[in-house]
């Protein structure tokens, strides 16, 4: 780029939206042959969670816990990279960019059965367009929609991050990994094996759905025909009872799908 700007003699080069698309690019490529050469993290699964909710539900401050309860719930249920529902950093907020409470909402408030999840951006999202990701009620202690809903009830309506403490500090992605961490250790697992990717990870390593299903449902871009699938929002709903049936088990062949589960698809953490 520094070349590019001496080269051409315009201070402003380095702001060519196309050209920035590219240096994108090359970062993802990069990114990727990067995550090869690391140990593929586990994923999370539904056991996995009822070990953090059962750490959570002993624990002091309910109101916090039920918090970490509620983004564990959706970051799993709606294949999302902890990034996407966290901040980066204590002072980086932006309504623009960033999960609000405007951007979760329910079919009925009489009787909710799925959420709507409004992305305003994503790593794979250049152009900001946003998408609407759904996650549907799985009818037991795993319910992401529950768990949500009694979050917006305590957390209230107010301006700010989504997800955020008592104190109104906001949940960070360093935060929100270091708190599951540190769960994980006083359940009395090694925590090291686990990263903000494993909980999207896990979703995807579910065994008895589609390939297709699950690059839908994850948003993932690897291969052309996604472009083409079409899925109801009463069947997004119903896969998450799916989700939430137990762990998920060996796979006897190697897909695509087990590359991006593993963390070498997807380099995002």
């Amino acid at each position: 780029m520094a070349t590019l700007q001496w080269a051409w003699g315009d201070p402003g080069i380095c702001q060519m939206p196309k050209l920035e698309q590219v240096t994108k690019g090359i970062k993802l490529v990069q990114a990727r042959a990067t995550s090869l050469s690391r140990s593929p993290k586990m994923p999370v699964t539904p056991s996995l969670l009822r070990r953090l909710k059962q750490v959570w539900q002993g624990e002091g401050n309910q109101a916090d816990c039920g918090m970490l309860w509620a983004a564990c719930t959706m970051c799993f249920f709606g294949f999302f990279r902890s990034g996407e529902i966290t901040v980066p950093s204590a002072g980086s907020f932006c309504p623009k960019t960033h999960l609000t409470f405007e951007d979760v909402t329910v079919d009925s408030r009489q009787a909710p059965t799925l959420l709507r999840i409004r992305l305003k951006t994503s790593k794979t999202d250049f152009f900001r367009v946003g998408v609407d990701v759904f996650i549907g009620k799985t009818d037991n202690e795993l319910c992401p929609v529950a768990a949500v809903l009694a979050f917006m009830v305590s957390r209230g309506n107010g301006p700010g991050p989504f997800f955020r403490f008592q104190d109104g500090s906001p949940l960070t992605r360093p935060r929100l990994v270091a708190e599951v961490k540190r769960t994980l250790e006083k359940a009395g697992m090694d925590s090291r094996a686990y990263s903000g990717h494993s909980f999207r990870s896990g979703a995807a390593a579910r065994q008895g759905v589609e390939d297709s299903t699950i690059k839908m449902l994850g948003r993932w871009r690897s291969s052309a025909y996604q472009l083409y699938v079409r899925t109801l929002r009463e069947q997004l709903a119903a896969f998450s009872k799916e989700l939430a049936g137990g762990s998920a088990g060996p796979s006897q062949t190697v897909s695509r799908r087990q590359i991006a589960a593993s963390g070498q698809g997807d380099s995002a953490r």
